[in-house]
């Protein structure tokens, strides 16, 4: 008899990639192209990154001394630097892979933009996740204090939501209409 397909299981492997990994290879890509762009970006961590990989990849740029522009465009050895450094936190990346990110960077000027938005989805998750905590928090039965947990857990997601009103401020409005 044949297998009737399950269209959960079988879209499963299928799934693209979520499109921030796209803005982090541009972004990576506009740092191994053009360093002296990491010194621009503020606000961003490590942490904010969706692989190891990539968050391996920018600690090992912010961290090492940024090359002169005519030295970098000569050789490869600051490229190599950060690929051994970031080989010691995460395993997989090769020099094929940093070619690929710096091939994906359509406009390394637009590194400060390709950080924020990863900055926007890196809060996204926090929130997701907070909130997460307190729904399953809320609707464990077996907890002993489920009350008061519960309310650790609201405290925690408004903790996360303050932090991220405060690194995102409010847009001053749109334009009157005329």
């Amino acid at each position: 008899m044949p297998r009737t397909p399950d269209p959960v299981e079988d879209d499963l492997g299928s799934l693209p990639p979520p499109p921030v990994l796209h803005v982090e290879q541009a972004l990576l890509g506009a740092l191994l192209l053009e360093p002296h762009r990491a010194a621009n970006l503020t606000g961003i961590t490590a942490e904010a990154f969706s692989t190891a990989g990539h968050a391996a990849l920018f600690t090992a740029i912010r961290t090492l001394p940024v090359p002169e522009p005519a030295q970098h465009a000569r050789n490869t050895k600051w490229l190599n630097q950060v690929l051994t450094a970031a080989g010691e936190q995460t395993r997989g990346l090769t020099t094929a892979y940093l070619h690929h990110m710096i091939q994906l960077c359509p406009q390394p000027h637009h590194a400060p933009a390709y950080a924020r938005i990863i900055e926007a989805e890196h809060a996204r998750r926090l929130l997701r996740a907070a909130a997460q905590r307190l729904v399953h928090t809320a609707l464990d039965t077996s907890l002993p204090h489920r009350v008061a947990t519960t309310l650790a857990e609201a405290g925690t997601l408004t903790t996360v939501v303050d932090a991220i009103a405060n690194r995102f401020p409010p847009h001053p409005g749109s334009l009157p209409r005329t």
